[in-house]
């Protein structure tokens, strides 16, 4: 957000909106009365929101969990990469909100989520029919639940995205605590043939790799020392593009491997 203050003259009565940024010079006074200064405290690192689409192994073997009410649950095999970000989350919505959906028994709940190996549950992609669209219909803008976003606690579930996964199929009516996604760039990472200095997992029919754990020695440790603290990889943070480009897990596994000078760009809850 933006404080501006506005000196006032004959044809300047008005009091300048709080969100305004560009200064305006009055033509009839003198420049020290119609000077306008512009005092901005800017937040580090604006929040982008980052979609995904489906994207599975077609070789995974089926899991606990993966058929439930006599219907596939999980995304269908795609290989495909996720959609790049796009617009950044304005600096005065809201990072966390409550929705409350109505789950019917057998039916989807109107979006597809990332299963990885998590502490939340990521949102790919919302669909047009089911219980989080109606949600989106009824709901203010700010609180609208987009791709990108992450779900940290479906009903009773929370800690595991697998457990909340299973917990937004349950049938009944259930809250939802949703946060949106804050997104920053490790530049310049340098792999040795030891690696990065992290290791990743993903659940077969993820469309992400997750961080499972950042090494005390790497390219990534050495980020970390000398990074602001809500740039500093962390287990949980999701990858969302290499380089500028958004790339499958099986093409960020590869880049990982091939090493070289990368860009990541990684995503995870706002905790703001």
């Amino acid at each position: 957000a933006c404080r501006v203050e506005v000196g006032t003259c004959c044809c300047h009565r008005a009091r300048a909106s709080r969100l305004a940024i560009a200064a305006m010079s009055c033509p009839c006074c003198p420049p020290p009365e119609s000077e306008m200064r512009v005092q901005a405290a800017v937040l580090d690192g604006e929040v982008q929101a980052a979609a995904a689409i489906k994207l599975t192994d077609p070789g995974a073997p089926a899991h606990d969990g993966d058929d439930i009410f006599g219907k596939t649950l999980f995304p269908k095999p795609i290989d495909e990469p996720p959609i790049a970000p796009t617009a950044a989350t304005p600096m005065y919505e809201k990072r966390c909100f409550v929705a409350r959906l109505q789950i019917v028994h057998g039916k989807s709940p109107g979006v597809e989520c990332d299963v990885s190996q998590a502490p939340f549950l990521r949102v790919n992609r919302v669909e047009e029919l089911g219980p989080v669209p109606v949600w989106n219909k009824q709901a203010s803008a700010d609180e609208e639940i987009r791709a990108g976003d992450f779900f940290m606690k479906v009903g009773a579930s929370a800690g595991d995205a697998r457990s909340m996964f299973l917990a937004l199929h349950a049938p009944g009516s259930i809250e939802v605590i949703v946060r949106r996604p804050r997104q920053f760039t490790a530049e310049g990472l340098q792999a040795n043939p030891a690696g990065l200095g992290m290791t990743v997992t993903s659940h077969p029919r993820s469309t992400c790799l997750v961080v499972s754990e950042v090494l005390t020695s790497g390219a990534v440790s050495k980020w970390n020392g000398e990074a602001p603290g809500d740039k500093r990889v962390q287990a949980g943070d999701h990858i969302v593009s290499i380089d500028g480009k958004a790339l499958s897990p099986k093409e960020v596994q590869r880049a990982l491997i091939e090493g070289g000078c990368l860009d990541i760009e990684f995503t995870r809850p706002d905790m703001s």
